[in-house]
Protein backbone atom coordinates (compact mmCIF):
# COMPACT_ATOMS: atom_id res chain seq x y z
CA UNK A 1 0.00 0.00 0.00
CA UNK A 2 1.33 3.44 -0.94
CA UNK A 3 2.23 6.06 1.68
CA UNK A 4 0.69 8.75 -0.51
CA UNK A 5 -3.02 9.44 -0.57
CA UNK A 6 -4.57 9.24 -4.01
CA UNK A 7 -6.16 12.60 -4.76
CA UNK A 8 -7.96 13.82 -7.83
CA UNK A 9 -6.22 16.19 -10.21
CA UNK A 10 -8.43 19.03 -8.97
CA UNK A 11 -7.57 18.28 -5.31
CA UNK A 12 -3.85 18.27 -6.13
CA UNK A 13 -4.16 21.60 -7.93
CA UNK A 14 -6.01 23.06 -4.95
CA UNK A 15 -3.31 21.79 -2.56
CA UNK A 16 -0.62 23.38 -4.71
CA UNK A 17 -2.46 26.70 -4.88
CA UNK A 18 -2.95 26.72 -1.09
CA UNK A 19 0.74 25.95 -0.57
CA UNK A 20 1.78 28.75 -2.94
CA UNK A 21 -0.51 31.19 -1.15
CA UNK A 22 0.87 30.17 2.28
CA UNK A 23 4.49 30.52 1.15
CA UNK A 24 3.73 33.83 -0.53
CA UNK A 25 1.94 35.32 2.49
CA UNK A 26 4.64 34.14 4.94
CA UNK A 27 7.45 36.01 3.20
CA UNK A 28 5.82 39.03 1.63
CA UNK A 29 5.23 42.35 3.29
CA UNK A 30 4.09 44.01 0.05
CA UNK A 31 2.62 43.08 -3.30
CA UNK A 32 4.80 41.51 -5.95
CA UNK A 33 4.49 41.35 -9.72
CA UNK A 34 5.60 38.26 -11.61
CA UNK A 35 8.59 38.98 -13.81
CA UNK A 36 10.12 35.88 -15.36
CA UNK A 37 13.06 36.87 -17.55
CA UNK A 38 16.81 36.27 -17.80
CA UNK A 39 19.11 38.43 -15.70
CA UNK A 40 22.85 38.71 -15.14
CA UNK A 41 23.97 38.72 -11.50
CA UNK A 42 27.37 40.29 -10.83
CA UNK A 43 28.63 40.07 -7.26
CA UNK A 44 30.38 43.32 -6.38
CA UNK A 45 33.21 41.38 -4.75
CA UNK A 46 33.87 39.28 -7.87
CA UNK A 47 34.72 39.78 -11.54
CA UNK A 48 32.51 36.93 -12.74
CA UNK A 49 28.92 37.32 -13.88
CA UNK A 50 26.29 34.64 -13.34
CA UNK A 51 23.11 33.92 -15.32
CA UNK A 52 19.80 33.67 -13.46
CA UNK A 53 16.09 34.39 -13.89
CA UNK A 54 14.03 37.01 -12.14
CA UNK A 55 10.90 35.53 -10.53
CA UNK A 56 9.06 38.54 -9.21
CA UNK A 57 9.59 42.17 -8.31
CA UNK A 58 8.21 44.81 -5.93
CA UNK A 59 9.11 48.41 -5.23
CA UNK A 60 11.65 47.25 -2.63
CA UNK A 61 13.10 44.00 -3.95
CA UNK A 62 13.40 41.15 -6.43
CA UNK A 63 13.14 37.35 -6.36
CA UNK A 64 15.59 35.23 -8.34
CA UNK A 65 15.87 31.62 -9.58
CA UNK A 66 19.34 30.22 -10.33
CA UNK A 67 21.60 27.16 -10.41
CA UNK A 68 24.18 28.32 -7.86
CA UNK A 69 24.15 29.21 -4.17
CA UNK A 70 24.03 32.97 -3.67
CA UNK A 71 25.00 33.96 -0.13
CA UNK A 72 23.97 37.33 1.35
CA UNK A 73 26.04 39.99 -0.41
CA UNK A 74 25.88 43.07 -2.63
CA UNK A 75 25.27 42.35 -6.32
CA UNK A 76 24.35 44.26 -9.44
CA UNK A 77 21.58 42.83 -11.58
CA UNK A 78 21.42 43.56 -15.31
CA UNK A 79 18.43 42.82 -17.53
CA UNK A 80 16.93 43.97 -20.82
CA UNK A 81 13.90 46.24 -20.75
CA UNK A 82 13.55 46.56 -24.50
CA UNK A 83 15.64 45.27 -27.40
CA UNK A 84 18.54 47.65 -26.76
CA UNK A 85 17.74 49.08 -23.32
CA UNK A 86 19.57 47.57 -20.35
CA UNK A 87 18.47 48.06 -16.74
CA UNK A 88 21.10 47.96 -13.97
CA UNK A 89 20.02 47.67 -10.31
CA UNK A 90 22.09 47.35 -7.12
CA UNK A 91 20.67 44.68 -4.82
CA UNK A 92 21.51 43.33 -1.37
CA UNK A 93 20.84 39.57 -1.41
CA UNK A 94 19.01 38.73 1.83
CA UNK A 95 18.49 34.97 1.60
CA UNK A 96 18.99 31.94 -0.63
CA UNK A 97 17.37 28.48 -0.37
CA UNK A 98 17.65 25.28 -2.40
CA UNK A 99 14.32 24.60 -4.11
CA UNK A 100 15.01 21.41 -6.09
CA UNK A 101 17.96 19.44 -7.34
CA UNK A 102 20.54 21.98 -8.49
CA UNK A 103 18.20 24.99 -8.29
CA UNK A 104 18.00 27.83 -5.78
CA UNK A 105 15.65 30.72 -5.07
CA UNK A 106 16.81 33.92 -3.46
CA UNK A 107 15.48 37.31 -2.50
CA UNK A 108 17.14 40.68 -2.47
CA UNK A 109 16.34 44.23 -1.43
CA UNK A 110 17.08 47.13 -3.73
CA UNK A 111 19.91 49.21 -2.29
CA UNK A 112 19.11 52.85 -1.74
CA UNK A 113 21.87 55.34 -1.22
Amino acid sequence: MSEFAVLSQQEEIQRLLEHAHRVDSERRSEGRTSLLQPVIVKPQSDEHSLTAFSRDISSSGIGLLHQFPLPPQSVTIYTNLEESEICQIDVEIQWCLPCSEGWYISGGRFRTE
